[in-house]
């Protein structure tokens, strides 16, 4: 992949994966393709384990968050009430994380994604707090 972004190719810059059918049948077509890929760089991951989806839904279907500019968002799982209140009063840009439960036939809330400085900023300030 070229160091510049090339205009016109969005995707450019994005992960890219290979399923494993596809590695097999582009090998029987491409001799050594598998090893001319780890040459140029590209690395072997399991997906369930080594890959985090995280996408937002927008009118048009699921967007990834480097796509909207939420990608520096850190997360922050739900369960602290009263850290996420506060980081999300402080946050200027903050996003709800959800996942849809199918027994349950809905969307839960999973916890946020802030910006770092404010998390950090906030756990501090909570340390303080309840040390005194």
């Amino acid at each position: 992949m070229p160091a510049e972004s090339r205009p016109g190719t969005a995707q450019d810059r994005h992960p890219h994966g290979l399923l494993a059918g596809g590695l097999k049948a582009l090998g029987e077509i491409f001799p050594g393709f598998e090893r001319d890929l780890t040459e140029a760089g590209a690395v072997s991951v399991g997906v369930a384990q080594d890959i985090r989806y995280e996408l937002m839904m927008e009118n048009s279907g699921p967007a990834c968050l480097c796509c909207v500019g939420l990608d520096d968002l850190e997360f922050l799982p739900a369960g602290d009430a009263l850290l996420s209140r506060r980081v999300k009063a402080k946050s200027t840009r903050c996003a709800v994380v959800v996942r849809f439960s199918r027994s349950r036939r809905r969307y839960e809330r999973q916890g946020l994604l802030v910006e770092p400085l404010v998390l950090a900023d906030v756990q501090h300030d909570l340390e303080v707090q309840r040390r005194e």
